[in-house]
């Protein structure tokens, strides 16, 4: 007997919508090496969660990328935001870049690696969904291919006849790439030479000038700075202004500039001066060349009868009869056939991964030139991935160090979802950057023209960071350092935008947990599945109340999609349509001329007119 012959029965009513809430969605989660951190709190392959900002963790964390990625995270963070959620696991560093990519893939079989990030849900209680490896995602390889390389004078020739013969097969290295490698005379040595200043009191000379140990190109100055009768004293200023030496009228001057000041029938006066110029200079049977890449890359500089060897191309300068000048030069074309690029082990990795947490994942690129961050690009298509090529400089003590710039996405997408209150509404888009103090490579770019290098990686869903430039309308900021970053590397335009990606992922999870707890606690009736519909509707309409779907959303329950036989199964099938707004991304303005304007004017002046007659009489 389940109730009271005489009494009372209470049963609470299941009907009403229950309330939708969606997991954590800025847990960041790292899979890094850092050799020198305490195993004690951070083991090998196991799965470690901490607040970004407590002490106790990260000075156990070491100096490693570990921490530094925790630690331009932190940078990125908006304002009243205490730290980031981070689930951290450390793998060996390897004795080559290659063995420690392997080890932050890790094994399946060992749940090492990023298997390792799979069991946190279980061991943790949270799952992170931006993920990240930075600083070794971006190296790739290509395929065999054939590389050409021939040589030519460059264009209006030289004036020596040195040649330039290119190293026996292959006559390039590992690192070469397709175009033409500038390589120019630039000198090899300093020539000096000297003037008096216009207006000198004294008429002494200056004699025996020569470029000395230390000499750089510009304009050296000796002024007199204590006249004396028959004499003086002279300081000697660089080219930048700073003081190298002091010298006296008669005493020879030997430093990064040679000479000798002579008394002459006039004694020098205070201000009276001689400015040397050191200009470059090609040393008779020698010289030195820069070389460019195809990019406009300086790469080492190259000495006449030295073998030039690297990892881009290999050959050698002889001298001729006739000396080299500034600006001789060669033009070395290397053509590529065949040959495709080979995707990161950790990008290929990373889908599986972010499919089984829900998740995405910010890749950086090699961060070397556009056209291997292309090459990069077209090894992924997974909307999970997030890419990126924007390697920054950051100050670490007194050091200036390069560091991949996906770490930067994932702090300022964290800042962005932290602003709307955890909802994923924005990409990190647009924000400037905080901790860095310059960048590895500077891309062209201009708001208003497709064709610059900042625009080309955009438009190939590759984001980047791009320089602030005072008074310029068409630069993305007018200062600092801002990123670009709003597509996943998805080919189905629907699904390419980070923001939409996110918040429909932030929709199944709590459609999820509000609808778990229907699951064998309601029967399959009319009430039941209204039950069902209306915990959707009322999730839905708190999220167009916050902005983060369009208004004319629908939910439903289909009959072509149902049959008598699932539901005996205890299976029905829903659904719901929604729009998530997407991001704005290009405005076009039509800018037009206004005649009625002209035609309201002259209404006015004969209005005006009038008036002004009318008075007069």
């Amino acid at each position: 007997m389940t109730e009271p012959t005489f009494g009372m029965t209470f049963i609470r009513d299941s009907s009403e919508p229950s309330p939708a809430g969606s997991g954590d969605m800025s847990i960041a989660g790292f899979v890094l090496p850092s050799d020198d951190a305490d195993p004690s709190v951070f083991p090998y392959h196991v799965a470690v969660s901490f607040n970004s900002t407590d002490l106790a963790y990260l000075s156990k964390l070491g100096t490693g990328p570990a921490y530094r990625v925790v630690a331009k995270i932190n940078a990125q963070l908006a304002p009243l935001q205490i730290g980031a959620r981070v689930a951290m696991v450390r793998v060996p560093q390897g004795a080559t870049l290659d063995e420690t990519i392997a080890n932050i893939c890790g094994d399946p079989a060992a749940g090492t690696g990023w298997h390792a990030m799979l069991q946190v849900g279980q061991r943790l209680g949270l799952i992170p969904r931006l993920l990240g490896s930075p600083g070794f995602t971006g190296k790739f390889t290509r395929t065999a291919g054939a590389t050409t390389v021939a040589s030519v004078v460059k264009g209006g020739g030289n004036t020596g006849n040195g040649t330039l013969t290119l190293a026996s097969a292959p006559a390039y290295g590992g690192s070469v790439k397709q175009g033409i490698y500038q390589v120019r005379c630039v000198g090899g040595a300093f020539a000096a030479s000297a003037q008096a200043k216009v207006g000198n009191v004294g008429n002494g000379a200056i004699s025996g000038v020569a470029a000395g140990v230390g000499a750089a190109a510009g304009v050296y100055t000796a002024t007199c700075f204590a006249a004396a009768a028959n004499g003086g004293t002279f300081v000697v200023e660089g080219p930048g202004g700073q003081t190298i030496g002091v010298v006296t009228v008669g005493q020879a001057f030997t430093g990064p500039v040679v000479f000798t000041i002579a008394d002459g029938a006039t004694d020098f006066a205070l201000g009276d001066q001689f400015q040397i110029t050191v200009a470059p200079a090609v040393p008779a049977n020698g010289g030195v060349f820069s070389v460019k890449d195809p990019d406009g890359v300086a790469l080492a500089e190259a000495t006449v009868g030295v073998a030039y060897t690297g990892g881009h191309i290999k050959f050698t300068i002889a001298d001729g009869a006739s000396d080299f000048a500034i600006g001789d030069g060669f033009d070395v074309t290397v053509g590529m056939t065949g040959g495709v690029a080979q995707a990161n082990p950790i990008c290929a990795l990373l889908p599986q991964i972010c499919n089984t947490l829900l998740a995405r994942a910010f890749v950086g690129g090699p961060g070397t030139t556009k056209q291997d961050a292309l090459d990069w690009r077209e090894t992924i298509n997974s909307e999970t991935i997030i890419a990126l090529d924007n390697w920054d400089i950051v100050r670490v003590g007194t050091s200036d160090v390069e560091e991949d710039g996906a770490t930067v996405a994932i702090g300022q997408q964290i800042a962005a979802d932290f602003e709307n209150g955890g909802l994923p509404l924005h990409a990190p888009a647009n924000r400037p950057v905080q901790g860095i103090v310059g960048l590895k490579r500077y891309d062209s770019f201009a708001l208003t023209s497709d064709a610059t290098d900042g625009q080309v990686l955009l438009a190939h869903q590759i984001g980047i960071t791009q320089r602030g430039e005072l008074g310029l309308e068409t630069a993305i900021s007018g200062s600092g350092f801002v990123l670009i970053c709003t597509d996943t590397c998805s080919d189905d335009p629907a699904w390419r935008m980070i923001n939409v990606c996110r918040l429909r992922d932030y929709e199944h999870l709590a459609l999820l947990r509000t609808t778990r707890r229907r699951l064998g606690r309601t029967n399959i009736t009319l009430h039941g599945v209204q039950a069902v519909l209306n915990d959707h509707i009322t999730f839905l309409a708190d999220l167009e109340g916050k902005g983060a779907i369009l208004p004319g959303w629908k939910v439903g329950f289909e009959v072509d999609k149902n049959n008598p036989e699932n539901l005996r199964l205890g299976r029905i099938r829903t659904f719901y349509a929604a729009e998530e707004p997407p991001t704005l991304k290009h405005v076009t303005v039509d800018s037009r001329r206004d005649r009625e304007s002209l035609n309201l004017l002259i209404d006015d002046l004969v209005t005006s007119t009038d008036q002004l007659l009318g008075l007069a009489a």
